[in-house]
């Protein structure tokens, strides 16, 4: 299995044969969240990679510099992440 990330801009350029997981709190509007886009790219929400509630409101799009020891969001946004069993994820 191969995974991939990308900005939300790419998303329109991946081929068809694969699967848009949404791993953000808010998707753009043009994201067809649980169904498929018209070239059948299929789209689903990834909730445990979501950021969690413990993230909420750290975070204002402004950091500077963009590195996560800096950035409140990311660093509790990592713990979560910390706590997933990727073999078993996966």
């Amino acid at each position: 299995m191969k995974l991939y990330t990308s900005y939300w801009a790419q998303v329109r350029n991946f081929p068809t044969n694969l699967i848009v997981l949404n791993t953000t709190i808010w998707p753009p509007r043009w994201y067809n969240v649980g169904g498929i886009d018209k070239r059948g790219v299929i789209s689903l929400h990834c909730e445990p990679l979501r950021p969690g509630h413990s993230c909420d409101g750290l975070c204002d799009g402004r950091c500077e510099p963009r590195h996560p020891q800096d950035c409140a969001f990311l660093r509790e946004y990592r713990k979560q992440l910390d706590t997933i069993d990727f073999d078993d994820f996966i």
